[in-house]
């Protein structure tokens, strides 16, 4: 049997047996699939909820001509002592995203991952672990940064929630996925913050940040979801496809090589190359643009490309400049 239809008997598996073990129609994974289109949602319900919360979404993209599979997390669609009993991680959550991924990806061609809430710190979370082999990340009222303190150890949920956020705010600088980020204004459980944090310090120059009023923490299942669909399909149709590059430079004596241009906001720690095998080496994936950039020899030294063009800056210097097509 191919992967593909593997994976489609994996799914109605998984969903009878849930379906066996008492979890009700409304609770149940779906997928809805397009064939004549090889984009697919992973789409990622929130703490305490089910596929119910992000079935309408699903519907509506594959109205719009997607492929569609919401999951149901682990400890997830039952009781709620289910969660607080503490036999239920959130990292069992994000095994279970992953596992749901690998299906999705042997069903489609590019895979976009939509979380809303935890699941959208989830999907934050998937973005970097699979940067190479993910389209983007949806994140949709999502926690990114943790409070100051720690909820009590006998509050065990809470606590799963805690360091799902936290390890969100120590690795989101990594996430260099295109990057759609939606939020409510007045939402009171996962304020505008997170987003605002999320926003600045995600690595991808593929970003943006939406924000929506007087819808609350019901983003994607209120009276606007016609609208968050809109806005994810333009998300999606109007982003550039990031290409792999590769920097190369010949500098024997130098100690550390540093690549800095407008791709890394000439951040001059951004970028460092290693050498390797006479040369000075780095691999970024670039969106279809032209860029400035100059090489930065042991923390004081400015160089130009001796390979690329030359261009002049307005204070009379020079910059290499690339040309991404």
């Amino acid at each position: 049997m191919d992967k593909y239809n593997e994976s489609l008997e994996k799914f109605k598996s998984t969903r009878d047996c849930l379906k066996n073990n008492g979890v009700l129609e409304s609770d149940l994974p779906f997928l809805f699939e397009n064939k004549e289109n090889k984009i697919g949602f992973l789409l990622i319900h929130g703490s305490e909820s089910s596929p119910c919360n992000t079935i309408e979404l699903g519907t509506k993209l594959f109205e719009k001509g997607y492929t569609t599979l919401g999951l149901l997390l682990n400890g997830h669609g039952t009781s709620p002592e289910a969660l607080n009993s503490g036999k239920v991680t959130w990292v069992d959550c994000y095994n279970n995203a992953v596992e749901n991924l690998n299906l999705l990806q042997n069903l489609v061609d590019k895979v976009y991952v939509l979380g809303i809430s935890f699941g959208g710190a989830l999907s934050y979370l998937l973005g970097i672990e699979f940067e190479k082999t993910l389209a983007g990340v949806i994140a949709i009222s999502a926690a990114s940064h943790s409070k100051s303190n720690p909820p009590a150890d006998n509050l065990c949920w809470k606590r799963q929630l805690y360091d799902a956020t936290k390890t969100v705010e120590d690795h989101i600088q990594k996430l260099n996925v295109p990057t759609l980020i939606l939020h409510g204004s007045d939402d009171n459980l996962i304020r505008l913050r997170h987003a605002s944090f999320a926003y600045d310090n995600a690595k991808t120059e593929q970003k943006k940040l939406i924000i929506y009023n007087k819808i609350g923490h019901c983003l994607g299942f209120g009276f606007n979801t016609n609208e968050i669909i809109r806005d994810i399909d333009n998300f999606i149709s109007t982003y550039k496809e990031q290409k792999a590059v590769t920097f190369e430079l010949e500098y024997k004596h130098a100690t550390s090589v540093h690549l800095v241009g407008e791709f890394n906001n000439w951040d001059k720690n951004a970028t460092q190359m290693s050498f390797e095998n006479g040369k000075w080496k780095v691999e970024i994936l670039l969106s279809e643009n032209k860029y400035q950039y100059k090489y930065l020899i042991d923390n004081h030294k400015w160089i130009t490309d001796p390979n690329a063009d030359i261009v002049n800056t307005p204070n009379g210097g020079k910059n290499s400049i690339i040309y991404i097509y």
